[in-house]
């Protein structure tokens, strides 16, 4: 069986290609997207996703085969190539993958630089911590009422931010099949 192999014409291009991309990969943007530190899921997930749209918005769409994103249809429609009703999905799944892109090319980070803006300054040790009344040895955390304000303040951008991540990955998600050229 493996004698057959080994004279199979397919089988030394697919070797061929495999050794290539190992050395060049074809995703490299997509390897770049992810740490090389542990990440957590919860974190990976949205890069690998929001990496997946930006290319194709941003690579896949710009190539001279491909109708950019707004491409007009009125040609093809006048010629009956393509419906009415194409034209219209195709418009609205564009709309929906640019707000998308958007949000996480201009809107993240704006969100993200007022969650870093409303922490509470940092604090010496000694002042954020006192020895125990109840147990020898211990020690409390002593939070101020401003502290609590600020962190009431990061709690609410971040579920904000939760919300249109999740927003956004539903939104690939609906369309990932689509999201070929």
């Amino acid at each position: 069986m493996e004698l057959k192999l080994l004279s199979n014409k397919h089988f030394w291009f697919d070797l061929k290609y495999k050794i290539k991309c190992f050395f060049f990969p074809k995703q490299e943007w997509l390897t770049d997207a992810i740490p090389d530190t542990y990440c957590d899921k919860v974190e990976l997930i949205p890069k690998v996703l929001f990496a997946c749209l930006v290319d194709y918005i941003e690579v896949e769409k710009k190539k001279p085969h491909v109708h950019d994103i707004g491409y007009d249809w009125a040609e093809e429609l006048k010629d009956g190539f393509v419906t009415q009703t194409y034209v219209d999905a195709v418009n609205l799944r564009e709309e929906e993958l640019m707000k998308a892109y958007d949000y996480i090319k201009r809107g993240r980070d704006v969100i993200q630089a007022r969650i870093e803006w409303a922490y509470p300054p940092r604090e010496p040790f000694d002042e954020l911590f006192s020895e125990s009344e109840i147990v020898d040895g211990h020690y409390e955390l002593n939070v101020s009422p401003e502290r609590t304000e600020c962190y009431k303040e990061v709690n609410r951008l971040e579920a904000i931010k939760l919300e249109k991540d999740k927003e956004c990955m539903r939104i690939i998600v609906k369309h990932h099949h689509q999201l070929w050229t």
